[in-house]
């Protein structure tokens, strides 16, 4: 009998060793790499803005607004103390090339600081005129960000800041009205030049259009 009940008693004990198994190994808590994903993903926004800024101020696209606004600004006469002759529309290109080189820089500095950098053109993917008309005229306000794409008027603002800043290198002297004028006209051009992309309606695009 006695024979018996160790025999009993040892299978229960190894019943319930069998019934709670020991608890398996926790493992160690994932690293925190948080900041160093944001740190990689700031710097790849830095360097694309970097190389964007130079695209911006003397690309192909950005040399060919220049030319069409100043040509515009020569039709139009203004500023009105530059004559209307070959001369007066060098003037008139050196000063949009001045305006875009400050207002890009703005663009530039702000745009680091806050991650984020004007959004490449792309074709809308919709269709019907309204709809793509809409899509060219809003690219000069889209702004990528590592959180995805939202609306700004950093880049408008900056043309019309810069616009007014460089009127004090013309021969009438500092003018916000003037400085008014040519911003608005340089951000309306900026949103034709897009829209002109949008619609281009031949394979072959020039100068990147």
């Amino acid at each position: 009998m006695k024979t018996l009940a160790l025999a009993l008693v040892a299978c229960g004990s190894v019943g319930l060793g069998a019934q709670n198994p020991p608890p398996p190994p926790t493992a160690p808590p994932p690293a925190d790499t948080t900041s160093a994903v944001r740190r990689d993903t700031a710097d790849v926004y830095l360097r694309m803005t970097i190389g964007e800024y130079a695209n911006r101020v003397v690309g192909p696209r950005a040399l060919l607004r220049d030319v069409a606004i100043a040509g515009f600004d020569q039709l139009t006469g203004h500023p009105k103390e530059w004559p209307r002759t070959w001369r007066g529309y060098g003037d008139r290109a050196s000063s949009r090339l001045g305006t875009g080189v400050i207002a890009q820089a703005v663009v530039f500095g702000v745009s680091n600081l806050l991650d984020e950098r004007p959004a490449h053109f792309t074709l809308c993917q919709c269709t019907g005129t309204r709809p793509r008309l809409e899509h060219a005229l809003l690219v000069p306000l889209r702004m990528n960000t590592p959180n995805g794409p939202h609306f700004s008027l950093l880049a408008p603002m900056s043309e019309i800041g810069s616009s007014i800043l460089i009127t004090s290198m013309h021969p009438g002297g500092f003018s916000v009205r003037d400085g008014l004028i040519g911003g608005a006209v340089g951000v309306s051009g900026s949103a034709l030049g897009a829209v002109a992309r949008e619609f281009w309606p031949w394979k072959r695009r020039p100068f990147g259009i």
